[in-house]
């Protein structure tokens, strides 16, 4: 039996995925930083990204998980944001001491 090859296209991008709450959760690899990774021919990049630039264009800066799990590339859940931006958020949400 053959490797599952990933959908690629917007209409079967959710078939790629489990859904966990609302999350969806990379069914296929991931690279050494733990992020999913979609290859795109010349070299894998991260899912979210590709997610990404699929359902909503051009990446201006990075690409942040709204829902704090790097594991899920639900495009409702990705938006563009700058570094700092991406801290400031994390650090909200997990305050330490």
């Amino acid at each position: 039996m053959g490797a599952r090859k990933v959908n690629r296209t917007r209409r079967g991008w959710k078939s790629n995925c489990r859904v966990v709450g609302e999350c969806w959760i990379w069914k296929f690899g991931c690279g050494g930083d733990g992020y999913p990774s979609v290859s795109t021919g010349d070299a894998p990049e991260h899912a979210s990204r590709f997610a990404y630039r699929l359902f909503k264009g051009p990446i201006k800066n990075h690409v942040l998980h709204t829902c704090d799990n790097k594991k899920c590339v639900r495009p409702k859940h990705l938006v563009d944001g700058t570094h700092s931006r991406n801290i400031k958020e994390d650090w909200a949400r997990n305050p330490r001491s």
